[in-house]
Formats: structure tokens, C-alpha cells, sequence
């Protein structure tokens, strides 16, 4: 919930008619999918579509698929239920209505590292509402669309989840630090 469309690399960026989607200006929205709708309308995405979602941006993906009744979406280092979240997460997103987010985006943006960059640059209002919105959320019903998942064997905010199509030996963000392998597993898989 902190980074951008910046987190997809260059091998993302080849990928033919892709368009790489960031969060709308924040005005309010207090759910999964009140965030879906608003990229819906934003960015004019139908059915036909393929949604490729990291994260939160993967959970939200699951709301546009179920919202549009799409056949299938691709999740990367993400979650299509609120139970495959680590239970600690779910604790400590209480503390979000009083974490220092702020404070901390002011000493991220002392390093010149694009994961503390675009943390630095996000609305500190809208980490707080979707880190509770996500234990709210009733999640993607297992036969509302095919999901084919990515994962890193090593990530500490999502275990891999049983039904997982390629486990790659990295953490919650493969999207930046295993992007080749990704990319090239979702070239050769059909309806990609």
C-alpha cells in the first residue's frame, strides 16, 4: 500500500500493451472496493482486461475481477482472502490509527532507495484505512475466477498459499526483486 506502479521494473515495462496502474488521489474510500470501483472508473478497465496485482494492489485486483466478473487474475506476492494475511498484521493494524507514518516517510526519504521513495510519497491517510480494510474484506470466492499465483517462498506478510502456480526463492515483493522470472512465467502461461 505504500508503493507505486515505480515497483514494476523494466522487464514489467516490455511487456506489450500493458498499462501500469497507481493509486487514485485518495478521497475517502474506506474499502477494498470502494478503492476497486474508483481504478474501474479511472482507468476505463473492462472485463476483458488482465489484471496482474501485488499486495494490496492483488487483494484490490480481486474486487475489480469479482466486480466485473472477470475469468482470471494473475497475483503476485498477494493474497485473494484476509485469513492468508499473517494474523500478527491483523493485530497490529488496530495501531494504525495512531502509527507515526508520517514521522517514519520523513526518514525514508533520506535514502535513495525506491521502496523508501515511493513509502515516502504515499498517503500516510490511506495506509492507515487499508491496513484495516483489508480484515474487513470478505475476499474473492474461490470459484468466481480462475487466480493464478506467484510467491515468494521467503515473504513474512503472506505465507505461500496452498494453490500457488510458481514459488520463487525471494520475499513479499518478487514484482521487484525476481521481475525476469515473473515476467517470463506469465509470457508462457495460456490466456496471459
Amino acid at each position: 500500500m505504500g508503493a507505486s506502479s515505480a515497483m514494476y521494473g523494466e522487464e514489467w515495462r516490455e511487456i506489450e500493451n500493458a498499462v501500469f496502474v497507481d493509486w487514485p488521489e485518495y478521497e475517502g474510500e474506506e474499502s477494498l472496493e470502494a478503492v476497486a470501483l474508483r481504478l474501474i472508473e479511472l482507468y476505463e478497465i473492462r472485463a476483458e482486461d488482465v489484471i496482474v496485482g501485488t499486495s494490496l494492489g492483488g487483494m484490490v485486483g480481486c474486487e475489480i475481477a469479482r466486480l466485473l466478473k472477470m475469468e482470471r487474475i494473475f497475483l503476485i506476492g498477494s493474497a485473494r482472502h484476509p485469513d492468508e494475511v499473517r494474523a500478527l498484521l491483523k493485530y497490529l493494524s488496530g495501531l494504525s490509527k495512531i502509527s507515526p507514518i508520517e514521522l517514519v516517510q520523513v526518514f525514508c526519504g533520506k535514502y535513495n532507495v525506491l521502496l523508501l521513495e515511493m513509502f515516502k510519497d504515499s498517503n500516510p491517510q490511506f495506509i492507515r484505512v487499508m491496513s484495516r480494510a483489508i480484515f474487513k474484506w470478505e475476499g474473492l470466492d474461490p470459484t468466481a475466477c480462475e487466480v493464478v499465483r506467484l510467491h515468494g517462498r521467503k515473504d513474512k506478510v503472506i505465507p505461500i498459499p496452498e494453490e500457488t502456480h510458481l514459488v520463487l526463492d525471494g520475499g513479499h515483493l518478487i514484482v521487484m526483486t525476481h521481475g525476469k522470472e515473473s515476467v517470463d512465467y506469465l509470457h508462457g502461461y495460456d490466456g496471459f
